[in-house]
């Protein structure tokens, strides 16, 4: 019974925590009109900034929802134990009160018989007394003879022992039963106990679930706001992106998409979910997947599709460490869920073919492999027209 109540206190302590976590949100903020890509740049390291913080805050409620889950999935294993023990001492207590309607009807019965018995014996000593207390010294001088007399005596003794053992086994009979019901009324005292017992028990599991699942709730609408604020953050960084490419210099990019010609940055991967609209893996939700998701194994070399500039290579909440990379004529590549250690730096020029990344999960990723983007004017387009077939 302690250790289910014990947790109120530490769900209370949860959903404060998380509550109070709301309440120092950084505000998400949106991109003002930059007037230099300075500016933008400085907009850009600040919004990258909350969306670290989003980050870390969207991980930590993460991590309150795996306890608190946790937590449901044990309480819910002990309501289990408690109802099989509940049914098991109503089953118990349905057994003994029908033992006790059976004792009850066995002691009526032993009772009726001691009283005929003693009717019957109590009828003989009144016709002996209203007779005379001769009555059996008459049976025995009414002897023909000395061997009548012996009989005589002899039935007559039989018939008061018999009368005398009868008595004292109903007697006996009427005593076990008495016993026999009161242990089963001290039996089904000591199960009524535990009954209470249980149902207090699974009161009180039943108002911790509760506790719980309203904390389940209040988590997950807290996790669904900060996952709104990062997926606007990341469009206000996708924007100042988009500037500080357009207006930085483009000296060796291309000037028209027909000079473009991308290579598969992983070669022997597979296609494992293709662009368009799908149940996000992790999400569970409906939403545009905006590349191409190719798998190999872990640590296979990831290549730039085609020469540019590297204007992004750092961590993001959704792709984890990602690349950048500006070709010019508006179009941008873009390599997520690599591993940490990236092989370029903001500002690079990269050729084709270059090594850039390694396949890695990282970001919301299920499994090693590289998604893969196309970018035209910052919209994604389906990969699949940018690479050879």
């Amino acid at each position: 019974m302690n250790e289910p109540q014990r947790h109120p206190r530490i769900i209370t302590r949860l959903a404060a925590a998380a509550l109070a976590a709301v309440l120092i949100l950084t505000p998400v903020g949106t991109a003002r009109a930059a007037t230099s890509v300075d500016d933008a740049q400085q907009q850009l390291d600040q919004i990258n900034q909350q969306i670290r913080d989003k980050q870390g805050q969207l991980q930590d409620i993460r991590s309150r929802k795996a306890r608190v889950k946790a937590d449901i999935q044990r309480i819910t294993g002990l309501l289990q134990a408690t109802a099989r023990e509940l049914s098991r001492i109503q089953t118990q207590m349905r057994k003994t009160e029908a033992d006790m309607v059976q004792a009850q009807a066995d002691l009526a019965v032993a009772e009726a018989d001691l009283t005929k018995r003693r009717h019957y014996i109590d009828d003989r000593v009144r016709a002996m007394y209203e007779n005379g207390s001769v009555s059996y010294l008459e049976v025995l001088l009414g002897s023909r003879d000395f061997v009548d007399f012996l009989t005589r005596l002899e039935m007559l003794s039989q018939i008061v022992s018999n009368d005398v053992q009868v008595y004292g086994q109903i007697k006996d009979t009427r005593e076990q039963i008495t016993q026999k019901k009161a242990v089963l009324e001290d039996k089904k005292a000591q199960l009524t106990g535990l009954k209470q017992q249980s149902e207090v028990k699974k009161a009180s599991l039943d108002q911790n679930e509760a506790q719980r699942q309203k904390s389940m709730t209040e988590l997950a609408s807290l996790e669904s706001d900060v996952e709104d604020d990062l997926d606007q953050l990341e469009q206000a960084s996708n924007e100042l992106t988009k500037f500080i490419r357009a207006n930085s210099g483009g000296a060796g990019l291309a000037t028209d998409r027909s000079q473009i010609h991308m290579a598969w940055p992983v070669p022997r991967g597979r296609i494992t979910s293709p662009f368009g609209y799908r149940v996000h893996p992790i999400l569970r939700t409906r939403k545009l997947h905006t590349g191409i998701d190719i798998a190999d194994a872990a640590w296979t070399p990831i290549k730039a599709a085609e020469a540019g500039r590297v204007i992004m290579a750092r961590y993001n909440y959704f792709y984890g460490y990602m690349v950048m990379i500006d070709h010019g004529a508006g179009v941008v590549s873009l390599y997520g869920h690599g591993q940490k250690n990236l092989q370029v730096k903001e500002g690079d020029m990269v050729t084709k073919g270059q090594l850039i990344s390694y396949v890695g999960s990282t970001g919301m990723s299920n499994g090693p492999h590289l998604h893969f983007e196309v970018r035209v004017n910052g919209t994604p387009v389906d990969p699949m027209g940018w690479l050879p077939k």
